[in-house]
């Protein structure tokens, strides 16, 4: 992790200094209900390497804003319904990399993941007013 990134993750409250990044595989992939991507080439990456796992892969922005909140169904469930083995990407679901940007760029970044990721976790917590 790069010192601009663990400073920008520190910003938000979500460093760890002993993070070690991984390809994705099939023993990382498949215990995830569900697998949160920020780039339209993860998800092209995803349906060539590891197809079985296109249904699980979204955009954070998009889990953020369209999974079904809800305590009935279960998470893989509320997850098919968005039936993501063939959604498009859209201009709108990029999470842009600052990679060769100044701090800022990456305070920014890192800014947007801790609100989508708030907002996904809000999904998640939800529960339905008929459940309650």
């Amino acid at each position: 992790m790069s010192t601009r990134t663990r400073s920008a993750l520190d910003l938000v409250g979500a460093a760890d200094p002993n993070h070690r990044s991984a390809q994705a595989d099939e023993a990382i992939a498949t215990p995830a209900a569900v697998i949160a991507i920020f780039e339209p080439m993860h998800l092209t990456w995803f349906r060539r390497e590891l197809p079985s796992f296109a249904g699980r892969v979204a955009s954070l922005p998009r889990l953020a804003r369209d999974l079904p909140a809800g305590a009935i169904d279960t998470l893989g469930e509320r997850v098919a319904s968005l039936d993501l083995s063939s959604h498009e990407f859209e201009p709108w679901e990029e999470v842009v990399d600052p990679a060769g940007g100044q701090l800022p760029e990456f305070e920014q970044a890192a800014q947007q993941i801790h609100r989508l990721t708030r907002a996904l976790i809000d999904r998640l917590d939800r529960r339905d007013s008929a459940s309650s």
